[in-house]
């Protein structure tokens, strides 16, 4: 997965571009997924937003966790995002956290990692075989953070804003 990482949500933005060929073009819209940890499972937020800085301000704004990763999968239109969101939900609607939510979890990260993954990746090379490159875009976030154990289970979470230690 071509992926790219920054330190925040405007850099992302910035550096969103696709190709088609030679040309570039500046997405009008991104699929976004806000990823947390709750207790000691982690949970993702997958949405899209022709705003996603201030989608992104009004998701974590309304849940009390702090996000630890953040991802932008920057598109073309706003019809193509809704397009790459309905196919991660219906890929992912087993690990949905609740019926209709858009937040998804496993106990084990590994496996729910690799199943996004793998759908992003079969979106991008769907956009790739109409010719367009579309990279997708990383924010390492303040969060607490999980620790996993070899079988993709959380051992603990590290919080960064707990200075105690």
């Amino acid at each position: 997965m071509n992926h790219q990482n920054h330190q925040t949500v405007s850099q992302a933005l910035v550096f969103g571009l696709t190709r088609l060929g030679n040309q570039r073009i500046q997405p009008k819209a991104w699929v976004y997924f806000v990823w947390v940890v709750v207790a000691k499972q982690v949970h993702c937020k997958i949405g899209q937003s022709i705003n996603p800085s201030e989608r992104i301000a009004q998701v974590t704004s309304a849940i009390p966790q702090i996000p630890f990763y953040i991802q932008l999968l920057p598109c073309i239109n706003l019809e193509q995002a809704r397009l790459f969101e309905k196919m991660l939900h219906n890929h992912l609607n087993d690990f949905r956290a609740r019926r209709k939510s858009e937040w998804f979890t496993d106990p084990n990260l590994n496996r729910l990692s690799v199943q996004i993954r793998a759908k992003v990746n079969e979106i991008l090379a769907l956009a790739n075989s109409f010719g367009y490159v579309i990279q997708l875009q990383g924010i390492e976030r303040s969060g607490p953070y999980p620790v996993l154990y070899p079988n993709g289970y959380v051992d603990y979470v590290v919080d960064p804003t707990n200075k105690a230690r």
